[in-house]
This record gives structure tokens, C-alpha cells and sequence, in this order.
């Protein structure tokens, strides 16, 4: 779904006192950093609110007499405009009569390209407004731009449970095939998996996942210690001088990848012994299609996601 699609959004913008304002109670996003709050409020108190909020006639007639708006788009500035003590905040009025399935539509394309919200939050936004709209399945998912089968996938994300569900809620998986593939795994695998993702601090790879498809089921029985056996070396080889042995070189490691822009972009890497570096091209689309392959989100800009490719190869040579 696009804002083109129904969901215009008008162009003037007000000053609206901040106490006439309630917030969303259905708003994707289940949490706001206090840290990043307190440094917008930090901005909004030098340079006032740059963009305006977009709020609409509160949908509760009971409430418009002390708050006769609710916060459409922008919840995270007006907070921190709060914070900031400051006493209105330009915001654009929507006059037209807005939905609660499709306020929750409308926050979800405006968020789509932002970080903030996790596969799990969004599949759970997904959720509550297909109930609300009281849609079929391949209506809703019309509604939203989807296909049925990729709505289908997101709606079972929200139900998830388990190992799954602590994934997700962790933001340790980001993206609905990786999440598919997890489902798939059994719970020792899931575990294993789980656990490292919490101790490095990143998310759960397709990479990784697929080779724990790979790898075959242990046994539930506790592995018997054996004890070593003795080496049987031969008279000839143990009269050998020990001067005869090669030394070993010294272990060498390899540069980290590093980004480099030029008319297509590329990555370079560059050897440790010489200057030599080897150059792919990429395009942003083939980096989005090698960064979802990999369970990651990608970044919107070309930098950001070659960097992002980056850290994440890294990660897998770990």
C-alpha cells in the first residue's frame, strides 16, 4: 500500500496546542527509546519541530472535548515536543473520516522504510488491522498491496510462539522467510541458534540458518568421553631430526571488507601484503536482494546498505 492509494496527505499545517493531541493507541511501534526521545527533544528545543505531525478528528466522540485529535503520524516528535515543555506543535489536519484498520495501514507505509519497527511489530500492526477491517483475507491483502501468500506468511508471524516468538520479539529475525525457515528447525537447533544471536548481538542469517538445515539431528544421549589412544610411531620416523620440519608460517588476517562508492559502487578488500584490491559493482537493488537473503532489512541508501552487507559477511566469518 502507498499513500497515493487512498491515503493523501494534505499540505497546510497549524500550530495545535500539544495537550489537545492523544496519541494512538494502536501504533505499530510498542516503544520509543528514552535516549533518542530526550536528544530529539534536545533538537526540537533549538530548531522547533521541522516536519509537522499528521493527526486526525479523534475517533472517539466521548474524548474530543479534552483531546479533540489523535496522532496519525509523528507520535515520536510530539513526545518529545512534550519533553521539550513547548506548547504547540504544527501538525497537518486530516479532515476526512479515517478507519482504525487503515490509521494502522497508513502508520505501516509511512514506517515502512525506517528501522524502528521489527519484522514481529509489523506483522502484529498487520494483525490488528485486518481484523478491524472486517476484510477477506485476499481483500485485505489487495487492500494493502500484497499478495495473498505473503499476507498469509505475515499473519502467521504475528501467531508465532516459542523460540520463534522470542526471536521476533528480539529482533533477532527480519525477515518472513528467515522466520519460516527458524519455524522449521527443531527446538535444539533453534536454541543453539537463538542463543548465539543473543551473545554476538546480531540477527539470525539465512546463511546460518540453512546450515543448520544441513547439519544432521544429534542424539539426545550425553556423549561417552573416550579415552585417547596411544600414537604408534615408527622407529625410521622417530629417529627423524626435528630440524627437518618446514616451519610454520605465521597466520595471517585478511583486511575487512570496505566500502567504496564510485559511479556503480562497489566493495573493495584489500590484501594485507600488497595494494591489489579486488572491485564488485553492485546496484542497491542487487544489495537489497543479497541483504534479505542473508534475514536482514536493507537500508535505504547505497552506502548504508554496502556497509550493512558488509558487517553482516563479516559477521558470517566468524
Amino acid at each position: 500500500m502507498t499513500r497515493s492509494k487512498g491515503f493523501p496527505t494534505p499540505a497546510a499545517a497549524i500550530e495545535l496546542p500539544i495537550d489537545s493531541i492523544a496519541p494512538d493507541p494502536c501504533q505499530p511501534r510498542s516503544s520509543i527509546r528514552h535516549d533518542e526521545l530526550a536528544e530529539l527533544a534536545e533538537s526540537i528545543r533549538a530548531h522547533r519541530v521541522v516536519q509537522p505531525i499528521v493527526v486526525t478528528a479523534h475517533p472517539e466522540l466521548g474524548a474530543r472535548s479534552a483531546t479533540p485529535y489523535m496522532i496519525l503520524v509523528g507520535e515520536r516528535r510530539w513526545r518529545a515536543t512534550r519533553l521539550a515543555q513547548l506548547a504547540t506543535i504544527p501538525a497537518v489536519v486530516r479532515a476526512d473520516e479515517i478507519s482504525a484498520s487503515d490509521r494502522i495501514l497508513y502508520q505501516l507505509a509511512e514506517n515502512e522504510d525506517r528501522s524502528e519497527l521489527s519484522l514481529f511489530q509489523r506483522a502484529l500492526a498487520y494483525q490488528r488491522a485486518y481484523r478491524l477491517s472486517q476484510l477477506s483475507q485476499n481483500a485485505f491483502a489487495q487492500r494493502c498491496g500484497k499478495t495473498k501468500g505473503s499476507m498469509s506468511q505475515l499473519l502467521r508471524v504475528a501467531n508465532a510462539q516459542g523460540p520463534l516468538r522470542e526471536a521476533l520479539d528480539e529482533g533477532l529475525l527480519n525477515h518472513v522467510q528467515a522466520a519460516r525457515l527458524f519455524e522449521d528447525l527443531a527446538p535444539a537447533a533453534q536454541g543453539r541458534l537463538l542463543e548465539a544471536a543473543r551473545r554476538n548481538g546480531r540477527p539470525i542469517t539465512h546463511w546460518r540458518l540453512q546450515e543448520a538445515r544441513e547439519v544432521p539431528a544429534q542424539p539426545d544421549e550425553p556423549a561417552v568421553e573416550e579415552k585417547p589412544s596411544r600414537a604408534v610411531v615408527s622407529p625410521r620416523r622417530a629417529a627423524a631430526p626435528a630440524a627437518r620440519s618446514a616451519p610454520i608460517p605465521p597466520a595471517t588476517t585478511p583486511a575487512p571488507l570496505a566500502v567504496v562508492l564510485s559511479p556503480g559502487g562497489c566493495i573493495t578488500r584489500t590484501g594485507a601484503s600488497n595494494e591489489r584490491s579486488i572491485h564488485i559493482p553492485f546496484t542497491h537493488a542487487m544489495l537489497s536482494t543479497n541483504l534479505r537473503f542473508l534475514g536482514a532489512k536493507p537500508l535505504p541508501t547505497l552506502r548504508g546498505a554496502a556497509a550493512q552487507l558488509c558487517d553482516l559477511l563479516a559477521a558470517a566469518a566468524e
